[in-house]
């Protein structure tokens, strides 16, 4: 079982983990136990699955899918590490952190930095096509 501590951002509340949280527990309701898996299965229906935790699996297709309704061409290129991918190159480009805040933040030593920097760009990021894959 592992703990964390969340705190709050509130200078950029849209991605701010308490707000997330918080957000979650009135998504799945009262009768929902606090304790267990944090990301729960949701049925077909829209019912939360008490016991189920959400797969990475199951995240992956739910990804797959919602960007193949949302129009996007290259969903494939898609997956979760995106998530990860994505909160770097937004520490990076946008709040101008450090490659080392960046480090601290993701959990990677010396040792995996150059993974890291590949987080930071890829070829995948043609900015030239960006339209193409990034409508927002």
């Amino acid at each position: 079982l592992h703990s964390w501590r969340l705190h709050a951002n509130d200078g950029d509340p849209m991605i701010c983990p308490v707000r997330a949280f918080i957000l979650l527990g009135s998504l799945y309701g009262p009768e929902i136990k606090k304790s267990g898996p944090l990301f729960l299965h949701v049925s077909a229906q829209g019912a939360v699955m008490q016991n189920q935790p959400l797969t990475a699996p199951a995240l992956s297709r739910a990804l797959a899918r919602d960007l193949q309704g949302l129009g996007y061409s290259t969903w494939v290129l898609y997956g979760t590490h995106s998530f990860r991918r994505g909160g770097c190159q937004y520490r990076i480009k946008v709040k101008r952190w450090s490659a080392d805040m960046v480090a601290a933040w993701g959990g990677w030593s010396q040792v995996e930095a150059v993974t890291m920097l590949r987080y930071f760009y890829s070829p995948n990021d043609n900015h030239e096509y960006m339209h193409d894959y990034d409508r927002n």
